[in-house]
């Protein structure tokens, strides 16, 4: 790490970067709402699409700030390394050998 003193700010970094681009997919999605004929014809859309497209940036924006599509991205990204104690490649299922493993399989198939 380059300045291993500024390591103590990294949440606090993240925390202003998620808030950063939340706005700019809010304010985007709110000037789709403003005047969505004007805006359909700048991005060679319908209104209806135009109107559909203010609310996912807007939905997209109160993702970013609250969590949700940092939780989803993380999915693909699950370590499936994590199953091999109690799958079996020659079956078709797993074995569940302990009680944490299900929740280790849940935790794993969300």
């Amino acid at each position: 790490m380059m300045f291993p003193q500024l390591a103590q700010f990294t949440d606090v970094a993240f925390l202003l970067l998620r808030v950063m681009v939340a706005i700019v997919f809010i304010t985007s999605g709110w000037k789709h709402f403003q005047d969505p004929e004007a805006r359909s014809k700048d991005i060679g859309m319908s209104n209806g699409f135009t109107i559909f497209l203010g609310a996912a940036e807007g939905a997209g924006g109160l993702g970013v700030i609250f969590g949700v599509l940092a939780y989803l991205a993380r999915i693909p990204d699950s370590d499936p390394v994590n199953l091999v104690p109690f799958c079996n490649r020659e079956m078709s299922g797993c074995v569940l050998r302990n009680p944490g493993d299900t929740r280790r399989l849940l935790e794993h198939s969300v």
